[in-house]
């Protein structure tokens, strides 16, 4: 499999959110503290086996959403390199 090319964040919400959508369902929170978090289950295609990629640093939604698909786009480069190992 070939790495995914890291790409910008999406610079809105919304567009972020639609972009982790293409890989699984994110959720968007904000913390009794003011601070925000985004979590994605990813779409996996094997029994038993869950992933999902978190943030929970923003100190505003587009920032939680954005670190969120940063990682998410390095977990999916990671596991796309770890698979062509075996």
């Amino acid at each position: 499999m070939s790495a995914i090319a890291l790409q910008t964040a999406p610079a809105d919400v919304e567009s972020c959110l639609i972009q982790l959508s293409r890989y699984g369902a994110p959720f968007l929170l904000q913390s009794r503290d003011g601070t925000w978090s985004c979590s994605v289950d990813m779409r996996v295609n094997a029994t038993g086996v869950t992933f999902e990629v978190k943030a929970r640093s923003g100190q505003t939604p587009l920032a939680a959403a954005q670190d969120c698909y940063r990682n998410m786009m390095t977990a999916i480069n990671t596991v796309n390199s770890l698979s062509g190992a075996v």
